[in-house]
């Protein structure tokens, strides 16, 4: 899973090198800046909880902010899709607190579109078209280079691609035991034709099926 972030920058700290409290080095600024249009951008990288995290700070003429990539997370599992943006949001939350100690401070941190949950052994891989995506559809192949992903934008569509398997055995035992139904309706309105042809009593409720018995 993967998604980013942005923070208000209340406060412009220093751009040493980023340290915890126990003053062990975890990240750095770059030393070159970006020119975009109308602003100019500077990349850092640090290690938290484990993971490479991208901060670039974006200054424009009116407006200084700080964009956030966290890295991926990898879970498996029911309800993957929260855990895992949560997860996603608690690394920036740490991000902010390893800069504070350089003097910045940020925002909240907003999520930037949504986090995206990649599936790389999903079934349906083979069917998935990258040359044919549909904007609108809950799932969606990937549209970066390398191995074709399929992708899920909420939780309850994850969970569906992730136990599909699962859901379409389900879903063939419902419809077996519809089939079996009707198969069974079928031979009691043949059953009841026999009957009618031949004069016999229909049986009609509970009634009826009692009176055999008694």
């Amino acid at each position: 899973m993967a998604g980013s972030y942005t923070c208000e920058v209340l406060h412009e700290g220093t751009t040493d090198p980023i340290r915890d409290r126990a003053g062990r080095l975890l990240g750095h600024w770059r030393a070159d800046t970006v020119a975009m249009r109308g602003r100019t951008d500077r990349y850092g990288d640090l290690t938290v909880d484990g993971a490479t995290v991208t901060i670039c700070l974006r200054r424009g003429k009116s407006s200084l902010t700080l964009a956030v990539w966290p890295g991926e997370v990898w879970l498996s599992g029911a309800d993957a899709y929260n855990r895992g943006a949560q997860l996603l949001e608690d690394r920036t939350k740490l991000m902010a607190e390893l800069l504070r100690l350089n003097g910045w401070r940020l925002g909240p941190p907003a999520l930037k579109g949504v986090v995206h949950a990649a599936h790389v052994d999903s079934p349906i891989l083979p069917r998935m078209d990258r040359q044919a995506i549909d904007d609108n559809a809950p799932i969606q192949p990937d549209t970066s280079g390398g191995q074709c992903e399929v992708e899920a934008f909420n939780n309850a569509d994850n969970n569906i691609l992730s136990y599909l398997p699962e859901h379409i055995r389900g879903l063939y035992a419902r419809a077996k035991g519809i089939e079996d139904l009707l198969a069974s309706l079928v031979r009691i309105q043949e059953y009841q034709a026999q009957l009618t042809a031949t004069g016999m009593p229909i049986l009609s409720g509970a009634s009826d099926l009692g009176g055999m018995y008694q």
